[in-house]
């Protein structure tokens, strides 16, 4: 069954509203205890404030910083794109329940 008429949202669309406003880059200086300050610039764009908390993951050399939040929404936008658009995924998950059900029934 196809999904709803529901245009797709997550990480990737909220990305490319702000995106685009941001410097390429800015540098930031390593202070003590090996404390970096974000650029005020990239913390707005993030919406994040002092004592939020970030994921932080080193990726080929690069020091990445994600929300909580985006985090959820890449891995929701991950699965988005490994499901084709004709798949139903409620519409699955009850008939397999429906299966199970039918084969338990099926054991007794």
């Amino acid at each position: 069954m196809p999904r709803r008429g529901k245009k797709p949202g997550g990480f990737a669309e909220e990305q490319a509203e702000w995106e685009a406003a941001l410097p390429d880059r800015l540098d930031a200086k390593v202070g003590p205890s090996g404390r970096v300050v974000i650029p005020a610039v990239y913390r707005k764009a993030m919406k994040v404030k002092e004592g939020d908390r970030l994921m932080v993951r080193l990726v080929d050399g690069e020091l990445r910083l994600m929300t909580p939040e985006m985090g959820i929404k890449r891995a929701q936008r991950m699965v988005r794109e490994s499901i084709p658009p004709d798949v139903d995924l409620v519409e699955a998950l009850i008939e397999e329940r429906r299966w199970e059900a039918a084969k338990e029934l099926e054991d007794d």
